[in-house]
């Protein structure tokens, strides 16, 4: 791991040799126009000394990139290296990330290359991803000339990620090697190809005019995905489906691709799906071809047939997700319900109950309301003759639950709506304000009243998890003295939310950093209410660990419990200093690793932002 943490160094240091070698050339073509009475031997021991040391180096780095498990698949020449070099020298010394083609040639002073072997060199380093032009074209592509010699050139991002120590690929591997029984299939490989785009800017930059060919880099990761596939059980949705319509390698990875897509609400078509399997020209053409042609998404209905205004566009058909899903069609009700309402937002949180870090009566009530939740036993609620405030079906309004968190900001309490959701293995909907709250308060009124229709119909069908945030800019106290019509409106919407929580059926979570803001009979409507505090001592330093991963190269070193005990943040705040501080160490490549002293610097920058000003005595627990 060390060497590759210091790549880009090394590679800097290995141009500047390059650099030293071509000004000691200069000296020796001097030294032999004036100074011939000096030796043969002397002149060679001159010119050849700074090149003995410039393959030094070279040797060095070619070894570290041929063992390097994602550097050695690009098969790279001294003439490549020497172009990365110049890259990471630019970069690290003088900021620069955008060079011409006519910088990029006067690399090599001593290649004797005519015009044309200039262009494919170029256009070699384009087609393997180790460059992208620096700007996406609109139109054309790395076989177009005038692009060639008037575009600008920087190091391709994937490549960058890779040098920089990371592993985008090995990343997204893994995530569908660990996940793929965890969730449908299908959605495991989008959130890994979500996660290689992600780290890999020029994937979402692929547009029908502009051909590059990136099947170098996708195939390694939906071959992964298809040879995970033939794990599954013979009675999983994704194999079922493949099986039934005769979806070989290809076409598995067509559908896999056209499904990330189209969960990403972007448009791909058939160039665009070609240029992304593809590995050069004739792959792509004959895979076009292919699409258009003989094409068995298309010939069984699984994709919807071309819209008005997306003629070329790809998009499943709502019968091919249903059968992708099988079990899971309650997701599917979900989409196609929300994606024509302005009132929800589908999250899908990975939050698990052990990751969760509070005291432990906060902890332990966190716990409570998830077992209740999962075993209310209404029959027995109801046998025993509890009734409820409303004038509804006991029964009915015993199995809503309405909760409030309420606390500090970056507390956790989004958080913990996302373990709740997680653990009840509810999907988890967030409401959108503001698409409730409108210019014209009679409207407001409006759209709280259809927002609790909506609400009570998903509820019959799929019984959701809602989640309010910042739940006080819609439920406040009520204006006592009523001056304007301002005032009367926005009591009527209040009593709103008075009648809609008091009969709700379902699940419903709100959240707030302003407790002391809610009307009092809102208060009451909320069967459990939860203060999440800000975190004590111990729980700081769970979180300063959380954060703070192994991965993070000096990581290891730092004492944590100084900064637990003299900065009272919240989790969320952790999570910012963290980000910041790693953040400063990839911009500044001299620095190998993480200190306390970074740390420190962003933790006091953090705690000065605070507006409560909460810090307490250095030394002393919440």
């Amino acid at each position: 791991m060390g060497n590759t943490n210091n790549l880009i160094t090394q590679l800097s240091l290995y141009y500047t040799t390059l650099q030293k070698v071509e000004k000691r050339e200069e000296e020796n073509y001097q030294i032999r126009d004036y100074r011939r009475e000096r030796t043969s031997k002397v002149r060679n021991i001159k010119e050849k000394q700074p090149a003995i040391d410039s393959q030094l180096v070279f040797n060095n780095l070619f070894q570290i990139i041929y063992e390097h498990p994602e550097l050695k698949s690009y098969n790279l020449n001294s003439d490549d290296i020497a172009v990365i070099s110049f890259f990471c020298y630019k970069i690290s010394k003088e900021y620069q990330l955008e060079f011409s083609f006519e910088e990029i040639i006067r690399i090599f002073p001593d290649k004797d290359w005519d015009f044309r072997e200039q262009i494919e060199f170029i256009q070699s380093l384009i087609y393997r991803e180790i460059l992208s032009f620096s700007n996406n074209p609109l139109y054309g592509s790395a076989e177009d000339i005038n692009l060639i010699l008037y575009k600008h050139y920087s190091l391709n991002s994937l490549i960058f990620h890779i040098l920089l120590g990371k592993s985008p690929i090995k990343e997204a591997r893994n995530i569908i090697l660990i996940d793929y029984e965890k969730r449908p299939f299908i959605e495991t490989v989008c959130y890994a190809l979500n996660h290689l785009f992600d780290s890999y800017n020029e994937l979402n930059l692929v547009d029908s005019e502009c051909t590059m060919y990136y099947g170098r880099t996708i195939n390694k990761l939906l071959s992964t995905a298809l040879r995970v596939s033939h794990k599954l059980k013979s009675d999983n949705p994704y194999k079922i489906f493949v099986h039934t319509y005769g979806l070989d390698s290809f076409w598995q990875k067509c559908l896999l691709l056209i499904y990330k897509y189209n969960k990403s609400e972007k448009i791909i078509d058939y160039r665009i799906l070609s240029a992304l399997l593809s590995e050069n020209k004739e792959q792509f053409n004959h895979f076009t071809e292919k699409m258009l042609h003989n094409n068995p998404l298309q010939q069984a209905e699984l994709l919807k047939k071309p819209g008005l205004f997306s003629s070329n566009g790809l998009v499943l058909s709502n019968s091919a997700i249903k059968e992708l899903f099988e079990y899971h069609y309650e997701d599917i009700d979900i989409r196609t319900y929300i994606s024509s309402s302005p009132y929800f937002s589908l999250i899908s949180p990975e939050q698990t109950l052990n990751q969760l870090i509070l005291p432990a009566d906060s902890f332990q009530s966190v716990v409570s309301i998830i077992n209740q939740l999962k075993n209310p036993d209404l029959d027995t609620l109801a046998s025993w003759g509890l009734i409820t405030a409303s004038l509804s079906d006991g029964k009915e309004t015993l199995n809503g639950c309405n909760i409030l968190l309420y606390g500090e900001p970056g507390t956790g309490k989004t958080y913990i709506a996302g373990i709740i959701a997680n653990e009840l293995n509810k999907p988890l909907l967030k409401i959108n304000t503001e698409a409730v709250r409108s210019h014209y308060y009679s409207d407001t009124e409006k759209s709280a009243r259809k927002l609790f229709k909506n609400m009570r119909q998903l509820h019959e069908k799929i019984a959701p998890v809602f989640l309010l945030n910042e739940g006080d800019s819609l439920m406040h106290c009520r204006n006592t003295y009523i001056t304007t019509t301002v005032d009367s409106e926005e009591n009527a919407l209040q009593s709103v939310f008075l009648e809609e929580l008091e009969t709700f059926p379902g699940i419903l979570i709100v959240t707030t950093n302003l407790r002391e803001n809610l009307d009092y009979a809102i208060f009451r409507r909320f069967r459990y209410k939860l203060e999440i505090p800000v975190p004590d001592y111990d729980c700081r330093l769970k979180l300063w660990n959380l954060h703070l991963n192994e991965k993070i190269p000096g990581s290891a070193k730092i004492d944590l419990t100084s900064l637990a005990q003299e900065f009272s943040l919240t989790g969320g705040e952790i999570r910012n200093v963290v980000l910041n501080a790693c953040h400063h160490l990839i911009s500044n490549p001299d620095l190998k690793e993480l200190t306390y002293d970074i740390l420190y610097y962003y933790a006091r920058m953090e705690s000065s932002s605070n507006l409560d000003k909460r810090n307490k005595k250095i030394g002393f627990r919440n």
